[in-house]
């Protein structure tokens, strides 16, 4: 799976192509947690469905900006984030075995607790650099994203220009780690009924 030659990865300000809908484009810029902003915009729950969790080989772009070795691996946490049970977002998290250790290690045990608690809550977490994505059907993280997830509600135009994600680097005291989230089509879906 190659991230670069399947998805280009941007500031959204001179984006060339299609722009994002205005709500989406408010979620992608926005810098506060996404856990808590989910949480509040959830009439009955919010949950985080775990898909897997497993060490390995980062993508490309994922290993040039934790500045890891070619052959280096890292636990990789890929997940759903469901609002009323509806998955409206999917994240890929990225941690270096560095990051997973002393008041850190935790991070690797996790489970079903979403990310976003723990790291809003640590006063030495800073958000860097932020990317931005359109995912298009027949990219490999688009097929990633939409594992498990019901495509009905997609209307042709979702189809056919897929939906945006965002990738932060996260930095804990002199660690760090990489995350990944991508706004599904339901997004609009929840937007619509609040």
């Amino acid at each position: 799976m190659r991230f670069l030659t399947e998805s280009k990865w941007g500031r959204l300000a001179g984006w060339r192509g299609s722009q994002p809908e205005p709500a989406i484009k408010l979620w992608l810029a926005d810098q506060q947690s996404l856990t808590k902003r989910l949480k509040a915009r959830s009439k009955h729950n919010f949950r985080v469905r775990l898909n897997s969790q497993q060490w390995v080989r980062p993508l490309w772009n994922e290993r040039q900006l934790l500045a890891m070795p070619d052959r280096g691996v890292a636990l990789v946490r890929k997940v759903h984030l469901l609002v009323d049970e509806l998955p409206v977002v999917y994240a890929r998290t990225v941690i270096p075995a560095a990051t997973l250790s002393g008041q850190y290690r935790g991070l690797g045990h996790l489970g079903c607790r979403p990310l976003g608690e723990v790291l809003f809550a640590d006063p030495a977490m800073r958000r860097e650099r932020m990317a931005f994505s359109q995912i298009k059907p027949g990219q490999a993280l688009f097929d990633e994203a939409m594992t498990g997830v019901d495509p009905s509600w997609m209307d042709l135009n979702q189809k056919e220009s897929g939906f945006w994600g965002r990738c932060s680097l996260f930095r804990l005291k002199k660690k760090c780690l990489l995350v990944s989230e991508f706004f599904l089509p339901s997004m609009n879906v929840m937007d619509n009924e609040h």
